[in-house]
């Protein structure tokens, strides 16, 4: 639906808690998040037991930057519903953006053990375990987790070539880069990270290639 729709259903009910929180939804995908968080306030007035449109609503405070309201916000949505996984996951996310490193793990986890196939939850933790703690190991057992659940997911190859890259891995890097790259061709960075990669291994000709379709890609 759109968000005239959602206007008519609102006009035809302005009680309708729903209407609210779906035309934020819509505003977010938008990127109008205070229109969003307006419609997620007058939801939250009408049906303040909604812990999804809570979830919702601290969403649009990460887009914008106020972290410490979007905690708030999934902290209530998890006090309403301990099972929502997806209200762990973003508050998991705020938490690493706070550097908050081992509260992200544990939000993720959370989320992970309430719905074992959400990938995200998987890739976003290997990211925080590889880049933001070192433990790249770790980090790539979750990318392995993550692929198997969605062999598409561009970043799970990117982040687990990272990993691999940094624990010495090289070659195997270069494998996870290629798959980056084969599912899409325009992502600079895994031509630059591949680049890395065939310096550490000897293959220079190949590495000033891959920066010079690095280049070309972000142009």
């Amino acid at each position: 639906m759109s968000i005239q729709d959602y206007n008519e259903a609102i006009r035809l009910d302005p009680q309708l808690a729903l209407a609210y929180n779906n035309r934020g939804n819509a505003y977010n995908d938008l990127g109008q998040y205070q229109k969003a968080i307006q419609d997620y306030n007058e939801a939250i007035r009408l049906d303040p037991r909604q812990a999804p449109v809570y979830s919702n609503r601290g969403l649009c405070y990460r887009n914008l930057g106020q972290y410490r309201r979007g905690i708030e916000d999934y902290d209530e949505a998890i006090r309403l519903d301990p099972h929502l996984a997806v209200a762990f996951f973003n508050r998991g996310n705020v938490y690493q953006k706070l550097g908050q490193y081992q509260q992200a793990i544990e939000d993720y986890g959370e989320a992970i053990r309430l719905e074992p196939q959400y990938s995200t939850a998987y890739l976003n933790r290997g990211v925080t375990y590889s880049r933001d703690l070192g433990l790249h190991e770790r980090a790539i057992q979750d990318f392995d987790r993550a692929i198997r659940l969605d062999p598409l997911d561009v970043r799970a190859y990117q982040s687990r070539g990272v990993a691999y890259a940094a624990s010495g891995q090289n070659r195997r890097a270069v494998q996870d880069y290629d798959e980056a790259i084969r599912l899409d061709p325009e992502l600079a960075r895994a031509y630059r990270s591949r680049a890395k990669s065939y310096n550490v291994l000897g293959e220079d000709e190949q590495a000033r290639h891959d920066v010079d379709r690095a280049v070309v890609a972000e142009h």
